[in-house]
């Protein structure tokens, strides 16, 4: 193996000295140019979309929902008439409760009739 003097090594002092890039070379760093711009450009597009899908899949998460129960179907539910579910709801109310909760405990109907 031969040793190398680095004193004998010339540097070219000039780009101008420098042998011109291979055909290949040209094409590889053009395709990373491009591919470098698409890249941006997808990144773009993912933080876009990834907006629209989370808004797109609250709104289906909302609509799935089930509607809120009337008056008269709480009732319906608990056996009891309309004014008798409000009267229930009210004293309920008083005590910080809901009327389920209130109801279960035995300070519903069956405790005044």
């Amino acid at each position: 193996m031969e040793k190398i003097n680095l004193a004998d090594v010339v540097l070219p002092e000039s780009a101008d000295n420098l042998p011109a890039p291979h055909e290949n070379q040209v094409v590889v760093a053009e395709a990373n140019k491009q591919l470098q711009k698409l890249f941006f450009i997808l990144n773009i597009l993912m933080k876009k979309f990834t907006f629209v899908f989370v808004f797109l899949f609250s709104l289906l998460l909302l609509g799935c929902g089930e509607k809120p129960m009337t008056e008269a179907d709480m009732a319906k539910k608990l056996g009891l008439s309309l004014e008798e579910y409000q009267e229930q709801k009210e004293v309920a109310a008083r005590m910080n409760m809901n009327v389920e909760d209130h109801l279960k405990m035995g300070h519903g109907m069956d405790m005044e009739k």
